[in-house]
């Protein structure tokens, strides 16, 4: 019997001054579908790619989202990056060699949010 309290997945949230748009992006650019979306205009959305799900949420504030962000976790990282790289990717930062042990990137979407995407060096 599975343990009640036990942790069985995250969706990190993000925000957004504009779902919609938000959705097109993550859309659009990195390849994820729209899962499920609330409101006209959209007041809270989720998307997903693979096992991965990123809930986003209307904010007014785009100092929130300025300060907002998340840790991607993927297998292949070169190959994803390299998706991103022909898709001209807006907001797609170097693939770098990291002190910690992993190789990653980032991108920052339209609202400023930071998606940091990574791999342990094999």
């Amino acid at each position: 019997m599975k343990d009640l309290t036990s942790f069985d997945r995250a969706a990190p949230c993000l925000v957004a001054l504009d779902v919609d748009k938000a959705l097109e992006f993550y859309v659009i650019q990195l390849g994820f579908s729209v899962r499920f979306q609330y409101g006209q205009p959209t007041d809270y959305a989720g998307v997903e790619r693979d096992a991965l799900e990123i809930h986003i949420a209307r904010c007014s504030d785009r100092y929130i989202a300025e300060n907002t962000g998340c840790y991607i976790y993927v297998d292949d990282i070169e190959r994803l990056y390299q998706e991103y790289q022909a898709k001209g990717v807006r907001g797609l930062g170097r693939l770098e060699a990291r002190p910690w042990g992993t190789k990653e990137f980032t991108i920052h979407d339209p609202d400023s949010n930071l998606i940091r995407i990574g791999a342990p060096v094999q």
